[in-house]
């Protein structure tokens, strides 16, 4: 395991994702359920970070890290389901610390995306039955206020 705490590349990262090298195969469900457990933070590195290390071996004179946004990972490993956690979270060093593997969570994000999609469009389906029966009920209203003046001026008409 190579493990890169902080730095800069150009370029493209490609994980093998290959079909013909995976098996067992299955649909992600309640990813928005996962997402919403998490609690993204900002946050600052401590002073004995292997980041604050890698920076002054670079020769950052001591200068702070800028803040630094994204999770905790015992908090993730706490707040989705084993089978999904243990894919994102894993020890970095043999002290045990964690580390999230950020891209990963994208097919978690995408799987909420998703869900979100089907929960808005049976919304629209509903708002647009609504609509339909609020017409309908629009014109069936119209139609007795129109009996109803009906009555009401015949029963003046006969003196009533």
């Amino acid at each position: 395991t190579t493990t890169v705490v902080s730095g800069t590349y150009s370029g493209s990262w490609v994980a093998a994702s290959d079909a013909r090298w995976k098996h067992r195969v299955y649909n992600m469900s309640r990813s928005l359920d996962a997402v919403m457990a998490l609690r993204p933070v900002h946050y600052e590195w401590r002073a004995d970070s292997p980041a604050v290390a890698a920076a002054a071996r670079r020769g950052s004179n001591g200068t702070a890290l800028p803040a630094q946004v994204g999770f905790i990972a015992q908090e993730v490993r706490e707040a989705l389901p084993a089978n999904v956690s243990d894919t994102l979270v894993s020890e970095v060093d043999a002290a045990g610390h964690l580390g999230v593997d950020y891209s990963k969570l994208t097919a978690v994000l995408v799987g909420a995306v998703q869900e979100q999609q089907q929960t808005i469009a049976q919304q629209q389906q509903t708002i647009a039955q609504h609509e339909h029966d609020m017409q309908e009920l629009r014109s069936q209203l119209a139609q007795l206020q129109g009996i109803v003046g009906e009555l009401v001026a015949g029963s003046v008409a006969e003196g009533r």
